[in-house]
């Protein structure tokens, strides 16, 4: 992993001295990598719980990934864990989430009035209903023992009124029902990257810093402005650049192929500028610097 060194003792976002924590510029909760100790606790905390929480639920995050999984399975798998996916069978299409790698529906009734559980609280669900409508045990248990033999989308009649069926899942997917990654989130990565160029210059308290700091905090964009686009093939890849024309612009590219130009028009930054990348299959990084001829 790499760290950025910040020998400057203050928070680049309140700019306070305080014990400074690690922060990973683009968010560790999609593969992000670089790093660098230029956030207190306080104000770590607070992107990491108010502004990064939802990155994961964003549509082509989760779509990106799922097209990568073969490359990046252990962080494709990571990113599904809790998000809302989609079971689709026969006739149905049912909520449910990944723990731990496995999928689970989620208990919900369906438009004609039918329950909807996952096989073990189905069965437990099936147990308690047939008995409260009198059936004995050993009838109770010969009933789910039809129900548990009978083929898959099968409608078994289990008597006293109860019919259930146990439903085929024939894929899953994602809902695709997150919010997509807010500016705040871009303004983050865009200013932590900043940092790492200008260094000590971040921690100057003028109006054209401070308006990015807002914007890192969700309490104005009037400091940036987001181009939102994707690219024509997933790769997993995430990379960095910042250039400069008349005003500073730093480029996110997300498993290559979601991308972002955030410009910072009230920012200038001399030369170097740097493109940083990193292999998510691999863990390698690459950092080199943006030839002066082609930075515009």
């Amino acid at each position: 992993m790499s760290e950025v060194p910040w020998p400057f003792g203050r928070c680049i976002l309140c700019l306070n001295e305080r014990e400074l924590t690690l922060e990973h510029v683009i968010p560790r909760q999609i593969g992000g990598r670089l790093t660098a100790r230029f956030l207190c606790k306080e104000c770590n905390d607070e992107l990491g719980h108010r502004i990064e929480s939802r990155v994961r639920s964003d549509p082509s995050i989760q779509l990106a990934s799922e097209n990568l999984r073969e490359q990046i399975p252990e962080l494709a798998t990571a990113i599904q864990a809790g998000e809302p996916y989609l079971a689709l069978g026969p006739g149905r299409k049912v909520p449910g989430s990944f723990k731990d790698g496995r999928f689970t529906v989620r208990s919900a009734e369906q438009d004609d009035g039918s329950l909807v559980h996952p096989t073990s609280e189905a069965i437990q669900h099936l147990r308690r209903i047939l008995s409260k409508r009198g059936l004995s045990g050993d009838e109770v248990e010969q009933r789910l023992e039809e129900f548990a033999e009978a083929p898959d989308n099968a409608l078994v009649d289990l008597g006293v009124s109860v019919q259930a069926i146990r439903w085929g899942v024939e894929e899953i997917r994602p809902a695709l029902e997150g919010p997509f990654i807010s500016s705040a989130v871009l303004a983050k990565i865009a200013y932590e990257f900043l940092a790492c160029h200008a260094g000590e210059l971040v921690l100057e308290d003028r109006a054209k810093l401070a308006g990015l700091r807002e914007a890192v905090l969700g309490e104005s964009e009037d400091a940036i402005e987001v181009e939102r686009m994707h690219s024509s093939e997933y790769r997993p890849l995430h990379g960095l650049a910042m250039r400069h024309t008349d005003h500073a612009v730093v480029h996110v590219c997300l498993f290559g192929w979601y991308v972002f130009y955030v410009h910072l028009r009230q920012i200038a930054l001399a030369p170097p500028h740097f493109i940083y990348t990193c292999e998510l299959d691999s863990g390698e990084e690459h950092l080199s610097v943006l030839q002066a001829e082609t930075a515009g």
